[in-house]
């Protein structure tokens, strides 16, 4: 508080700011910090919890009455930040525009001098690097915390000569056994975010892997999308995990292979926005949700924001992904579906 006599008679007059939370339905919840004025710009401050609050900012004087000799200023609500760092990956915040609107209000406690109401307005400005082309508004800021999403890629010189692979794994840990990798002539997956994501798996050879299928029967059916080097290395990425269900044995005269397919529900954790490449067919379903055929994608989940052209409105959050993988290059293919 600012005097405006020369020697003021601060005596036992003291400043205060009350908070008071949104949903408060008691003065026991009011949270408050006060301080007895001894001189000129006396301060006083409290840290809050995050939440929406409304501000009673005054001065009153005690047992021996007077007036209050100055005024208030420089009233100062400072939002706080705090970014919490992950082990790996990037992290991605959002902060649209939005604005900041404080009233004051005449507080329903004081007695003696009327106590007047003030107004504390946040006004945007242009910036200063040149004409602007139109108003900046002031608005809500709005900050949303994404955990990370874990993206590589290939170097322009090592892609031209790696191999498109894709490896299916059966885990054995849950049997007490080791993982078994699983040659694949095809397989099918239908995502879904928070229901349950089906895969099915066809693999060559029954003779040889149905009795080491079935020695793991708590295990996980994991498809593994990624590039084979030349020096032999590989860089894949997981597409779908599944428990292990059912095992289908087909035998014929000239073919002779396993199918085995589960469940599992995932919900996403960590959604993105993904521009997908080569769509290739674009339509609606009978309820007017969105679907696009494109380009496999390893990285692309359901909750993701599907990024497929470049219109304004070529974007929806995405609720169904298909996967078809088959032997033949132009089997490699995708379909999504608005959420």
């Amino acid at each position: 508080m600012k005097s405006i006599i020369p020697t003021p008679d601060y005596s036992d007059t003291f400043v205060f700011i009350i908070a008071i939370p949104e949903g408060a339905t008691s003065p026991t919840e009011w949270i408050q910090c006060s301080q007895y004025v001894t001189a000129d710009w006396s301060h006083v401050s409290q840290a809050l919890s995050p939440t929406n609050y409304t501000f009673l900012i005054g001065g009153v004087r005690g047992s021996s009455g007077g007036e209050i000799q100055g005024w208030f200023d420089n009233i100062e609500i400072v939002p706080s930040l705090h970014l919490s760092s992950y082990s790996i990956g990037p992290e991605y915040f959002q902060a649209p525009y939005g604005e900041l609107i404080l009233s004051a209000e005449t507080p329903d406690f004081a007695q003696g001098n009327d106590v007047s109401c003030g107004e504390l307005t946040v006004t945007p400005y242009s910036p200063n690097f040149g004409t602007p082309l139109m108003p900046i508004p002031a608005g809500v800021l709005s900050l949303v915390g994404r955990p990370p999403s874990g993206i590589w890629s290939v170097q322009v010189d090592k892609l031209a000569t790696a191999k498109l692979i894709y490896r299916c794994i059966l885990t054995g840990a849950a049997d007490g056994t080791t993982d078994l990798t699983l040659p694949m002539k095809s397989f099918q997956a239908r995502l879904r975010d928070g229901d349950p994501s089906y895969l099915s798996c066809i693999i060559p050879d029954s003779i040889t892997y149905a009795t080491l299928v079935a020695a793991r029967p708590n295990g996980e059916i994991i498809i593994y999308s990624g590039y084979l080097f030349d020096d032999g290395t590989e860089q894949l990425e997981e597409i779908i995990r599944a428990n292990y269900e059912s095992l289908q044995i087909d035998r014929g005269a000239n073919s002779d292979s396993l199918t085995i397919s589960g469940h599992k529900t995932i919900t996403s954790s960590s959604p993105k926005d993904w521009t997908v490449t080569g769509v290739s067919f674009y339509g609606q379903t009978a309820t007017g949700k969105r679907r696009i055929r494109a380009n496999l994608d390893p990285f692309i989940r359901c909750g993701d924001t599907c990024v497929y052209g470049t219109g304004g409105n070529d974007y929806f959050v995405i609720g169904r992904i298909t996967c078809w993988v088959t032997a033949n290059p132009a089997g490699y293919f995708m379909e999504v579906i608005e959420a």
